[in-house]
């Protein structure tokens, strides 16, 4: 599959994935989130007092500054035990020579940033993508099967 190819392939699927997610628990209205990288977990709080969990890793962020994508298993700040979505990523782009999912620091604007996390979401079989927005960069967490607490 050409990076391309993929490259929609992911982007239909997270599109889909997020709409449902928005649907289902209100993905996007939060009050309140965290990401605890030790535990692999991120969550979301509702005005309502539902709580939201799920498995989660970093698998990349995006610098505004230097407009750059950096893949987090190139980014020596992380738990490199945290990262294996982004490593799986990268191995399916070594095995099919797909140089983005390879070369740690891509130039690039934020639109390009969502379609590499979109990517390793689908690589990896995770159930959406949510972008933090921090003090630096944005960074991309990827989660899986969510549970609903009220």
């Amino acid at each position: 599959m050409t990076f391309e190819a993929l490259a929609a392939v992911a982007r239909e699927e997270l599109a889909f994935k997020t709409k449902a997610h928005a649907n289902m628990w209100g993905f996007g209205n939060d009050q309140e989130w965290g990401f605890d990288q030790d535990e692999g977990v991120i969550w979301w709080k509702f005005d309502s007092g539902q709580e939201v969990r799920a498995p989660a890793e970093i698998v990349g962020s995006f610098d505004p500054v230097s407009n750059s994508w950096l893949w987090a298993w190139a980014n020596s700040s992380l738990d490199q035990d945290t990262t294996k979505i982004a490593k799986n990523t990268y191995n399916y782009g070594k095995q099919n020579s797909l140089e983005a999912l390879t070369t740690s620091k891509i130039s690039g604007d934020l639109d390009e940033s969502w379609t590499f996390a979109a990517i390793a979401m689908h690589l990896s079989a995770q159930q959406g993508v949510y972008r933090a927005a921090t003090d630096g960069p944005y960074v991309f967490i990827a989660f899986g099967h969510v549970k609903i607490a009220k």
